[in-house]
């Protein structure tokens, strides 16, 4: 019973820091985008800045979403493909809002 409740604990704690690390790393890449922005970066180093941004932010993450999917049952090996997808959109993301906001008068 125990286990149990433990277990049920766990799961129920997990949606709450899959949000705030969500939360946390797509506050991370605005803030590099605006700053890549305010110095005038172009295109291409954007790209490759934004491959290194917020890396600790991007692993918190990428464990949180890992471990709330196993936690509901998924195979570990769906779960680390759907975060790496769901990571990769989010730089997709801060990508196109960079070229949207350079373009912009």
């Amino acid at each position: 019973m125990v286990e149990y409740t433990l277990a049920m604990l766990l799961v129920a704690a997990a949606p709450n820091a899959t949000s705030e690390r969500r939360e946390a790393f797509a506050r991370c890449l605005k803030d590099h985008v605006r700053t890549s922005l305010d110095q005038k970066v172009d295109a291409a180093a954007f790209g490759s800045s934004l491959a290194a941004a917020c890396k600790d932010k991007e692993l918190a993450l990428r464990n949180a979403l890992i471990a709330a999917d196993v936690a509901m049952g998924l195979k570990r090996a769906a779960s680390e493909k759907s975060a790496g997808e769901q990571l990769a959109d989010y730089r997709i993301m801060a990508k196109e809002d960079f070229e949207a906001a350079e373009k912009s008068p």
